[in-house]
């Protein structure tokens, strides 16, 4: 009854429905409960755990940190985002939200109704929002969320990651509007090998003028068609954020990325002297001739962190 703070992870035939019931039943009866994480690989029975958070007496309300993963849930019957959705529906005072889908089948409607709960939580303070290799879902689900959390006004730390998922394009990239979020100071957007192109990178840079307390910043791009040109873009944007401390930029394979950014990102090393916390993945593009620029440039000040992933896989 004491219960304050589960990490719950249920894998293939692990558990049955008759274990879940008496466990959930004692979980959720627990009037103290503030942190649950719940992470399956089984369609049916996260479903059945699922439903019984959403069942579950008034006393759960009190919730104010909600973690749900759903691994391979292929089957159309599972319907794992309109559950997800019903999760945060019931659970109004959340400041904190992990929701992650993974290899599921989710659709853009889904997807819509897990942004129609969003809008809800107020609250929010640090959101991470994950999709994985979801073939399934495209602009039209990822435009509809991501706009919903540009209108959380409370966050301060904000995660949106998609990752395999070729149907998303800069469309997604348009839909996100900072100037709500000024309270961020960390942000990490992830969009590898997805449709992003250097006209949504440009939007992107341009939202940051929003940010004024950025202070951490990550962004992976990598397997996209990215160039000099959006490079360039971000480099001149980041050199206006005062209190940016920590980079990462992750850049693998993009064939069009040469060592003219190499440049840019020098320049940006040189005016953002409050970075101190860096990391840059330049692995399979065409910087060659801008890497040994980039080594010299980890003696220009003290960092506490300069790592360098060149294509050779070594680090620096």
């Amino acid at each position: 009854k004491q219960l304050v703070s589960l990490k719950l992870e249920n894998y293939w035939g692990h558990l049955s429905n008759h274990d879940i019931a008496g466990l959930t039943e004692e979980i959720f009866s627990s009037k103290n409960l503030k942190d649950f994480y719940f992470k399956t690989n089984h369609p049916r029975e996260g479903l059945f755990v699922l439903n019984n958070l959403n069942r579950a007496p008034q006393c759960l309300k009190q919730l104010t940190s909600l973690g749900l993963k759903l691994k391979f849930m292929r089957y159309l019957e599972s319907d794992p985002g309109k559950t997800g959705a019903e999760a945060l529906r019931v659970n109004p005072n959340l400041t904190r939200l992990s929701f992650e889908l993974d290899k599921v089948f989710a659709s853009d409607e889904e997807l819509h109704e897990v942004s129609e709960s969003l809008s809800l939580l107020t609250r929010l303070t640090i959101i991470s929002f994950k999709i994985y290799r979801v073939a399934s879902v495209t602009d039209k689900g990822c435009k509809s969320t991501i706009s919903t959390i540009g209108k959380l006004p409370a966050l301060s730390n904000l995660r949106f990651i998609v990752e395999k998922c070729r149907g998303l394009t800069d469309q997604t990239l348009y839909s996100l509007d900072c100037s709500n979020l000024t309270s961020i100071t960390k942000l990490t957007l992830t969009f590898k090998q997805t449709g992003v192109s250097d006209n949504g990178l440009g939007f992107l840079a341009h939202n940051l003028n929003h940010l004024p307390l950025l202070s951490s910043f990550n962004l992976n791009v990598s397997r996209t068609s990215i160039s000099d040109i959006g490079v360039l873009q971000l480099t001149e944007a980041l050199s206006n954020r005062p209190h940016l401390s920590t980079l990462s930029l992750y850049m693998e394979g993009c064939r069009s990325v040469t060592f003219v950014s190499a440049r840019y990102i020098l320049v940006l090393l040189r005016i953002r002297t409050t970075l101190v916390d860096v990391l840059f993945d330049m692995k399979r593009t065409k910087m060659r001739l801008g890497i040994e620029s980039l080594r010299q440039a980890r003696f220009m000040r003290k960092f506490d962190q300069f790592i360098l992933l060149t294509r050779q896989n070594r680090s620096i």
